[in-house]
């Protein structure tokens, strides 16, 4: 996923969203979602609906299945995404949320695969949560 760089959006990375109906300015919250019996690639597949659903964007960055959304509350982000898939493919998946402040996605994104270490040492398989509830 190009966007997340630390360099700004290119404008025609701009205007390619823009033509889907994703304003890459205003996409501040960071998801990554983990389903380890998948492969990550069916993982992406899964999300990009969603991610339209929230005006966003997903697919692999890194090897992780990642989303880029727009949202006012990355707890229920998370919760919300989790319910969707688990609902709709009745599968294990985990999902989750950070809030990217000043545009600092990389940071985001390092913090998201150490909050999932955690959620699997506390034995979780199948949960929605922002990276908040890690860091209290």
């Amino acid at each position: 996923m190009e966007l997340m760089s630390s360099a700004p959006p290119h404008p025609a990375q701009r205007d390619t969203a823009f033509a889907s109906g994703v304003d890459v300015d205003r996409l501040d919250v960071l998801v990554v979602a983990e389903r380890p019996t998948r492969p990550v690639s069916d993982v992406v597949r899964q999300m990009k609906p969603l991610a339209s659903e929230w005006s966003g964007l997903a697919g692999d960055h890194l090897g992780r299945a990642t989303m880029l959304l727009r949202a006012d509350d990355t707890d229920q982000v998370a919760r919300t995404l989790h319910r969707a898939r688990r609902r709709t493919l009745g599968v294990l998946i985990l999902f989750i949320a950070d809030r990217i402040v000043d545009h600092e996605r990389a940071r985001s994104f390092s913090l998201a695969p150490r909050c999932l270490k955690v959620m699997h040492a506390l034995g979780e398989s199948a949960r929605g949560s922002s990276t908040q509830q890690f860091k209290k």
